[in-house]
């Protein structure tokens, strides 16, 4: 049980033993380039960033052309899930470009996946996810959050 003169702010306990020197490794850990962590459900709100339903609803804004209807075909095809997020339909992307590259590594006839009654081909699939991608990072991009540890020397 947790110290009852400690207030739920203080981070003081973490700058001592044995926690000083978990955080100091944690902090050296995080600031790598090319590292990204998934702390916990909701962390993105206090930080300032989208829920990831609320990212779904922002990328289906920004997205053009075949992405767009790409991702609303996603949408339509998870019509009564009301908790769907964009992982959701990234990952039913990523899976429909699986099974398309496997029908176009064993040479098949049929190498398109249909998404609301049309049919996309592996480039189309591919070049959608990354566009998906690209703006979910320009949206982050564009809150140009900065998040620092305080209470931790």
């Amino acid at each position: 049980m947790p110290p009852t003169n400690v207030q739920a702010d203080d981070l003081s306990p973490l700058a001592q033993a044995p926690f000083a020197e978990i955080v100091n490794n944690f902090e050296q850990l995080i600031s790598q380039s090319d590292r990204a962590f998934l702390i916990g459900a909701g962390c993105s709100k206090c930080a300032g960033l989208p829920l990831t339903r609320e990212l779904a609803a922002l990328v289906r804004e920004k997205v053009s052309g075949t992405t767009k209807e790409i991702l609303e075909g996603l949408v339509k095809d998870f019509r009564g899930a009301d908790s769907a997020t964009i992982e959701e339909f990234m990952s039913e992307l990523v899976d429909k470009i699986a099974i398309v590259s496997r029908r176009c590594e064993q040479g098949a006839d049929d190498v398109k996946s249909v998404i609301a009654g049309k049919q996309y081909g592996l480039d189309d699939l591919k070049i959608s996810l990354e566009q998906i991608k690209k703006t979910i990072a320009g949206s982050i991009e564009e809150a140009n959050i900065q998040i620092k540890l305080t209470g931790i020397s």
